[in-house]
């Protein structure tokens, strides 16, 4: 099994999950999506509040605390394909899917 290659620039890291779906959600102290994708299986936890954006009227920060049955709507990711996935040096992952929707973090970043 070969080592999964990101592209780094300055400000963040591209992860190669373009056109990989998600074929796993998993829910414990954090929020997990497996991709299947050309570099194998990939592993994404998130382990801070998120909004999932653009597969719902109103989005809604999720937390992890709480009733797991709140996250229930970050389960409509299941088998969508990803259109690319970015981790940010400061921290923060976004996570866009072809179909528009997108997870966020709820704190963003500072501007600069």
């Amino acid at each position: 099994m070969s080592a999964v290659k990101l592209t780094e620039h300055e400000d963040r890291w591209v992860m190669p999950l373009a056109g990989g779906a998600v074929v796993q959600c998993r829910v414990d102290y954090a929020f997990t999506l497996l991709v299947d994708g050309a570099c194998g299986l990939f592993e994404l936890r998130i382990e801070q509040p998120f909004e999932l954006r653009g597969f719902e009227a109103h989005p809604t920060p999720l937390t992890l605390e709480g009733d797991p049955r709140a996250l229930s709507t970050a389960l409509g990711v299941l088998h969508a394909d990803v259109e690319d996935a970015v981790a940010f040096k400061d921290g923060v992952l976004e996570v866009r899917f072809a179909t528009g929707g997108s997870f966020l973090p709820v704190v963003q970043r500072a501007a600069p």
